[in-house]
């Protein structure tokens, strides 16, 4: 068996910073409320025409996500996989 080791710092500083997108994705602000009125109003059209802002910070994670595995993860022979594709329940961290 093949043992891998993260450092806890990289490890901390991904999942923060996951957490942190998440938060702003959450937000309620103009924006979102804009963008469900527009939605609402133009039978949800609008999201054809326009990106929301919560599938923005789905694409900012998705390209952060494949930056760290760029960077930090795969070096160490190991791919972090978005959450996303779990259900948001936990973070995968599988080896290559």
């Amino acid at each position: 068996m093949v043992l891998y080791t993260v450092p806890e710092d990289t490890l901390y500083g991904t999942v923060e910073r996951i957490n942190e997108i998440f938060v702003e994705a959450e937000k309620v602000n103009f924006d979102t409320v804009f963008d469900a009125l527009m939605g609402f109003l133009t039978f949800y059209l609008w999201f054809r025409l326009k990106e929301s802002t919560y599938g923005k910070q789905l694409r900012i994670l998705d390209e952060f996500i494949a930056q760290e595995n760029h960077r930090k993860y795969r070096p160490l022979g190991l791919e972090l996989t978005n959450p996303l594709d779990t259900g948001l329940r936990y973070i995968l961290i599988r080896s290559l």
